[in-house]
C-alpha cells in the first residue's frame, strides 16, 4: 500500500519516519519530493576498465557544485539527496524520477530501491540521456520518494544484515561492491586483501560453487520438511 500524504506527515510528527530537512510544501499526495545535495563525483574519462570488486574510491572525484554543474549528454556522475530519511522497517522506499527532468534528458533514479530500515542521505545516479547539456544546481527538487508498507514484518532488518554497507551514509556514497560478503568470503579464504585481474576466473568459479551450495543446502531443507509432515 502506497502511504498518503496524511500518514507521511503523522509517522515524521510521531518519529516513525525521519525527514531531515523537512519541507512541508514538498510532501504530495502519495510522494516527497527530494532536492539534490551540494556536491557530486565522477569518473575522470578513462579506456582502462576498473575492477568493480575491489575499492574503486580512487577512482573518483568530489566536487562542490554551489555554482552549478554542467552534465554532458552521455555523461554519469553520482549526487546524493539533500534529505537524510530514515525508514521505519515496515516500509520500503522508492525513488522515481521527476517528470520535469525526463523531458530535459535527466535521470536520477538509477539506484530505485530503499530497504526497511535504512537511513542515510539516498544515492542519486545521475545521468543525462538526451542530447543537449543539463545544468545540476543543488537544492533543486529532483525526485519523488514514495513509501510503501509491507506486508508483514521483515525478519532480518537492513541495520542487521552482514553487508548493511550503505547504512548511515552521509553524503555521496560510492560504490562498495567489495564489502558483498561473497566477495569478502572470497577474500578470507584466498588469504588475500583484493581481487587481481588474474584472480577473476577464480572468483567467477567460487562464486558459482557458492550459489550452487546454498541451492542444494534449501532443497534438501525442504525435502526433510516435506518428509517430516
Amino acid at each position: 500500500m502506497v502511504l498518503s500524504d496524511k500518514e507521511l506527515k503523522r509517522m515524521i510528527e510521531e518519529g516513525e519516519f525521519g525527514l531531515d530537512p523537512l519541507l512541508d510544501a514538498n510532501i504530495h499526495a502519495a510522494s516527497i519530493d527530494l532536492t539534490l545535495g551540494d556536491k557530486i563525483s565522477y569518473c575522470n574519462d578513462s579506456h582502462v576498465p576498473i575492477n568493480p570488486v575491489n575499492d574503486i574510491a580512487m577512482c573518483y572525484k568530489e566536487v562542490e557544485i554551489n555554482d552549478g554543474y554542467i552534465l554532458e549528454p552521455g555523461k554519469f556522475v553520482l549526487g546524493s539527496a539533500m534529505e537524510y530519511i530514515k525508514l521505519p522497517l515496515g516500509v520500503i522506499g522508492v525513488v522515481y524520477n521527476r517528470s520535469t527532468l525526463a523531458r530535459m534528458g535527466i535521470s536520477v533514479n538509477a539506484s530505485s530501491y530503499v530497504n526497511p530500515g535504512y537511513e542515510g542521505n539516498l544515492p542519486l545516479a545521475i545521468n543525462n540521456f538526451g542530447n543537449i547539456p543539463v545544468t545540476l544546481i543543488p537544492g533543486v527538487r529532483v525526485c519523488q520518494l514514495v513509501l510503501y508498507t509491507l506486508s508483514g514484518k521483515v525478519m532480518v532488518p537492513y541495520p542487521e544484515q552482514e553487508d548493511a554497507k550503505y547504512q548511515g551514509e552521509k553524503g555521496i556514497g560510492l560504490p562498495k561492491l567489495y564489502l558483498d560478503r561473497e566477495i569478502k568470503n572470497f577474500l578470507t579464504t584466498s588469504q588475500t586483501v583484493s581481487v587481481e585481474d588474474e584472480d577473476l576466473g577464480r572468483l567467477q568459479l567460487f562464486l558459482k560453487e557458492q550459489i550452487e551450495s546454498t541451492a542444494n543446502e534449501i532443497v534438501d531443507n525442504y525435502k526433510k520438511k516435506s518428509v517430516c509432515g
